[in-house]
């Protein structure tokens, strides 16, 4: 695994660790991927993520040590890690039996959430959702149909929240031909960056999707298939 290349070179970098950690929980093996986080939690960048991996992954005295130490931590914390640590701490009271101090926690990283990212904004959001409708049509599709690059290699699972993806990725995992990538931000990446690609300042996405060209189709998807290469390489 590529975070295994990069921990050789910095034993303490915490973006490896985090894709340690989750790449040995998604294989099964929850004690490693513990140790994972528990490393994770002594590097002076990662004690948040690393926390919030704990909370999910472990069990017996690990877990109460991690609801101890994140019930402390919560109240010192900044909106965005008040957020992460909260939801972790909220399911994890729950696998305990205690869930009014769920609901507490949660309706606390509720808040900071809404703090963070600011109230929810119907209208923006029902345009946006036209926005995309529209440039998306199934007029526009087919003619970028044949621009794309003609990779079997990824498999996209999509649906709604809590719909199952989780468990089907788990699923297909379980094939030797088959690495669960988790849910990834690349084509976020690379679809905010689509404006930089080509040349230009504006539009940003998604309406500069109108403008795209073979070229910058047949590049992206090269771009693409690259990084998820660095996450699982090509079998022989």
């Amino acid at each position: 695994m590529a975070c295994i290349d990069a921990l050789r070179d910095d034993p303490d970098r915490p973006g490896a660790l985090l894709g340690l950690a989750s790449a040995l929980e998604d294989k099964g093996e929850r004690a490693e991927a513990v140790k994972a986080y528990i490393r994770l939690t002594q590097t002076p960048k990662g004690y948040v993520e690393g926390l919030s991996g704990l909370l999910n992954a472990a069990q017996g005295e690990a877990l109460s040590d991690a609801i101890a130490s994140a019930q402390a931590a919560l109240p010192c914390t900044e909106d965005r890690d008040t957020a992460l640590v909260g939801y972790a701490l909220a399911k994890a009271l729950v696998r305990t039996d205690q869930p009014d101090a769920a609901f507490a926690v949660a309706e606390q990283a509720n808040a900071a959430r809404q703090r963070e990212a600011g109230a929810f904004d119907r209208r923006a959001f029902d345009a946006k959702v036209d926005q995309l409708i529209e440039i998306f049509s199934a007029d526009h599709l087919p003619q970028l149909r044949p621009c794309g690059v003609p990779s079997t290699r990824p498999i996209f699972i999509v649906g709604l929240p809590r719909s199952g993806t989780t468990l089907t990725e788990q699923i297909l995992a379980g094939h030797s031909q088959v690495h669960a990538g988790g849910e990834l931000d690349i084509l976020t990446d690379i679809a905010t960056g689509m404006p930089d690609r080509l040349g230009k300042t504006d539009p940003p996405w998604p309406a500069i999707a109108k403008g795209l060209t073979t070229a910058a189709l047949g590049s992206t998807g090269d771009d693409y298939l690259s990084r998820i290469s660095a996450i699982a390489p090509p079998m022989a």
